[in-house]
């Protein structure tokens, strides 16, 4: 999956468009074609912010940017 998870997270997202017109994303990329940002949301968790008011960040470099 290295150098491919990016087209594999993508590909699914479409599919999951395709089975869900209330499915939405949107991918952002650095220069070097490296994933920098990436929402999604679908009906569940649009209803779900609606109740709870709040949404959930996964960091995904945390720990990894570290001096060592």
């Amino acid at each position: 999956m290295k150098r491919h998870d990016g087209k594999i997270l993508h590909d699914h997202f479409l599919l999951e468009q395709e089975r869900n017109s209330e499915f939405t994303f949107k991918i952002q990329a650095n220069e070097e074609h490296k994933i920098t940002q990436c929402f999604w949301a679908d009906a569940s968790s649009r209803q779900a912010y609606k109740f709870y008011g709040d949404l959930v960040i996964f960091y995904t470099t945390y720990n990894t940017n570290h001096i060592v």
